[in-house]
């Protein structure tokens, strides 16, 4: 079955089990954050545990998944909705719940949801094997009071086995569509895009194009299979997820490249029924050096057409390694480093950033480091980067036993209200890691 990265692991669970806390806040920068839940309440974890991604939708409800957890430890899909006034847990779907866990296992990338309230994403594993399988679409539809939902597998990878030339494990890519970068809802017709991390016609990964079709089975198009050529100067195994522009070009990122430390891609689309053309950005610098290397997570894209992205190497501020700590970067062309992490004493301001980012409407940007941070174990922070201003907003684990939860997982994002909202992996009442609620 799939794992979670290394990085996501190197915090043991030496929490102890507390009753469940509601409400717990804490200062940094002038920020206040309040945990809304702690997984593992339920008993084996039936309402999951290990928090791996989170979306608000326009009412303020989350939706989010957790890689494990659940009734037979694969995962969930959970949801704090409203009720009168206030946001209650239910958790939405257990994975493995079908035969051979048809309906997939470990869901670790950002759901999207659509105009009518359903919800897509994707599981890293299961569709076709109990043991490995090699990942799915799935799509979860609410009855009217949103107390019940469906399960519906709109494509499962691999399916026939073999040489996996439509692709295997969607990992942590998760979806997009065509308006997701504005914050367009999905309208459930049009296609929906991302990629696999192996997979594809040399074994390298793909990205694809999915077009859900009713009741009928959805339809899948490769629209690009990576290292076609010698050296793999495209990029290989891209684990994260696309965004869209309004020309309908997709951009991301991958491993490998021509100094094998990552690769900043577009692919333009052609005319109707050929594939699509892919172009490198940006090629990353070389390791053991003080270039940012090793690109773990999506891009964002601003109304000017820069790109913004994270590398969980390089800038060369790491004690503990010659790559350095990490960056956050902009792409226009030529790169800018905006921030090489670890660049304060002991990594106070985080390291090895991954996942996404997120942005407001003034252009500011946040994000979320799973390591780094004043508190004793070091389990990540969340950051503010407003121009040339680097700022973190908080520190995980700065309470008791970690209450206030570690290891923060994909990133934060807006609700209606303004603050912004995530997941943790571990820390928590339990443990097993939380939601939390931010106020800048």
């Amino acid at each position: 079955m799939p794992s979670r990265p290394t990085l996501k692991l190197i915090a043991s669970r030496m929490l102890v089990s507390l009753p469940l806390i509601l409400g717990l806040t804490h200062t940094a920068s002038a920020a206040k954050l309040k945990t809304l839940y702690s997984f593992c309440a339920e008993a084996n974890c039936t309402d999951g545990r290990d928090g791996a991604s989170l979306i608000a939708d326009s009412a303020g409800n989350l939706y989010g998944t957790t890689v494990s957890g659940g009734d037979g430890d694969m995962g969930t899909v959970f949801g704090l909705i409203g009720n009168r006034g206030k946001l209650r847990f239910r958790r939405i779907h257990s994975f493995c719940s079908a035969a051979a866990c048809a309906d997939g296992i470990n869901p670790w990338g950002r759901l999207i949801i659509d105009t009518a309230g359903n919800l897509y994403g994707t599981a890293a594993g299961g569709g076709s094997d109990a043991n490995v399988g090699n990942g799915v679409v799935f799509e979860l539809l609410p009855n009217a009071r949103h107390s019940a939902w469906k399960m519906r597998v709109l494509y499962t990878f691999c399916a026939q086995g073999g040489d996996c030339s439509d692709g295997s494990g969607p990992g942590q890519a998760g979806l997009t569509y065509a308006g997701a970068a504005s914050g367009v809802p999905y309208d459930g017709t049009s296609p929906l895009y991302g990629t696999t991390n192996d997979g594809g016609a040399h074994g390298a990964g793909t990205v694809f194009m999915l077009v859900p079709r009713g009741n009928r089975a959805a339809s899948h198009k490769v629209i690009y299979d990576f290292c076609p050529n010698d050296g793999c100067a495209d990029g290989i195994d891209p684990n994260y997820g696309l965004t869209m522009d309004g020309a309908g070009n997709l951009y991301g990122t991958a491993n490998g490249g021509t100094n094998f430390s990552g690769v900043v891609f577009a692919l333009k689309p052609g005319s109707p029924g050929t594939k699509w053309k892919q172009s490198v950005l940006y090629t990353f610098g070389k390791y053991y050096t003080d270039d940012p290397v090793q690109p773990l997570g999506g891009l964002l894209r601003d109304a000017a057409g820069n790109l913004f992205g994270t590398t969980e190497s390089g800038g060369g501020n790491d004690d503990y390694s010659e790559t350095g700590g990490g960056t956050l970067f902009s792409l226009n062309g030529a790169l800018q480093v905006l921030h090489s992490f670890c660049a304060q004493p002991a990594c106070a301001d985080g390291e090895y950033p991954e996942g996404n980012l997120t942005m407001d409407s003034q252009g500011t940007i946040y994000g979320v480091t799973p390591t780094g941070g004043t508190s004793q174990y070091g389990q990540g922070v969340i950051y503010r980067m407003e121009g040339n201003k680097f700022t973190v907003l908080h520190v995980f684990c700065s309470l008791a036993d970690c209450a206030d939860g570690g290891i923060p997982g994909d990133s934060v994002v807006f609700g209606p209200s303004g603050s912004l909202y995530g997941v943790t992996g571990e820390g928590g009442a339990h443990g097993s890691g939380t939601v939390f609620e931010l106020t800048p």
